[in-house]
């Protein structure tokens, strides 16, 4: 079963102020043969870090496969979101575009972000919800 690894995943792994157990959890979910990388969860994670930080996630980033994005992913993503809306759930533009990747492709999405989980209840999204250790 092939799993996006959606980027708040990412950025708890390599996030300087990440507590350790977190940070241990966002490493398995990486580390998983069934984990895989798509555009947009690439695009968000590193134009939000610099230096080092994006020289070491672009070196993981690269062994990893990456799911080809559909020609119509900005249609799916607008689809998604009108469901959303309706439904009084406001869910960001990547996120959506995330979410339209994963129907696409028939992929489960792994994150610690439960508004996909609301998401999923309204569509044929798949959704692994991981939970931040305290």
């Amino acid at each position: 079963m092939v799993k996006i690894i959606d980027s708040c995943i990412w950025i708890d792994l390599f996030g300087a102020k990440t507590a350790t157990v977190v940070r241990e959890v966002a490493r398995h979910a990486l580390i998983a043969e069934s984990s895989t990388l798509c555009e947009p969860v690439q695009f968000e994670v590193l134009r939000g870090c610099h230096g080092n930080a994006r020289r070491q996630i672009w070196r993981r980033m690269e062994t990893m496969p990456m799911l080809p994005t559909p020609h119509d992913l900005w249609r799916r993503a607008l689809t998604l979101g009108e469901i959303c809306y309706d439904h009084q759930l406001i869910i960001n533009s990547i996120d959506l575009l995330i979410a339209a990747l994963c129907l696409h492709h028939e992929v489960t999405l792994v994150t610690f972000d439960a508004h996909f989980q609301k998401l999923a209840s309204w569509s044929k999204l798949e959704v692994e919800l991981m939970k931040r250790p305290s």
